[in-house]
């Protein structure tokens, strides 16, 4: 009986991941074909291969292929944004090496130009090295002194000290607080908790996120529900682990502003 019970919760979260991935999924082709970056057949086949992939996968319910199909339907929502991904990040790292090349031939060619120096250093900021663009923004500034330059080396510090330390900056006062202060220590304002970071989590791609997900795994839970295929004993715990879940991932991403 538990062994039935586990094979049957496992179903379920798989069906559930299926269904938000699904949704998520459809919700960038529509984006993509508004972005003119695929044509309207391609949405059509994309569409199609969605939801057939999810009724076979639901159709299974209960059968030893189950949890596979429900697993394939899952990677099959997951792998475009996935691979898309992949490829856009190649293709930044590459230009980004490119970039750096051409700049560390300039410096080497031209070492009283101090131009190829803050360029170095303004791509190591971008892509967090603090450390490495600090020293690119002192060779720049050995070369002439610039107030920005000046400016962005004592944020490099900053960065690299508030990454170290993991310091929680006031969003009063701007002052750099320890990890567990709840209060600012130079201001005594309160500091950003769950909720105040959630509040700073907004555009329409993270309204879209929240109401796709949110909305495709309540309406999955309540269609179970009605055909029978899931009790709401189980429905109302899993849907309240699935929220949590997707809290504790937009929590996430946002601890770092």
């Amino acid at each position: 009986m538990l062994l039935g019970f586990g094979r049957a919760l496992i179903m379920l979260a798989l069906l559930l991941a299926a269904s938000i991935a699904v949704g998520l999924g459809l919700l960038r082709m529509v984006g993509m074909y508004f972005d003119r970056e695929i044509s309207g057949g391609e949405l059509a086949i994309w569409t199609v291969a969605y939801i057939a992939a999810f009724g076979i996968a639901l159709a299974s319910w209960g059968t030893p292929a189950g949890p596979l199909l429900a697993l394939m339907t899952l990677a099959l929502a997951v792998a475009p944004p996935v691979a898309a991904y992949i490829a856009n990040k190649r293709g930044l790292q590459q230009l980004r090496e490119n970039d750096i090349r051409a700049y560390l031939q300039a410096a080497q060619e031209h070492p009283d130009i101090p131009y190829p120096y803050h360029k170095l250093g303004d791509i190591f900021f971008a892509s967090s090295d603090f450390g490495r663009a600090a020293q690119y923004y002192e060779a720049s500034l050995k070369i002439r002194k610039n107030p920005k330059i000046k400016a962005r080396l004592q944020q490099c510090e900053r960065r690299r000290r508030i990454a170290e330390t993991q310091a929680r900056i006031c969003p009063r006062c701007g002052a750099e607080n320890p990890r567990g202060f709840t209060h600012c220590i130079e201001c005594d304002e309160a500091l950003p908790g769950l909720w105040e970071i959630l509040e700073q989590f907004h555009g329409p791609k993270a309204v879209s996120l929240l109401l796709w997900s949110t909305g495709i795994s309540m309406g999955l839970v309540v269609i179970l529900s009605l055909m029978g295929m899931l009790h709401p004993i189980i429905a109302i715990p899993l849907y309240a682990i699935a929220l949590l879940s997707l809290t504790i991932y937009l929590y996430w991403r946002v601890s770092s502003f």
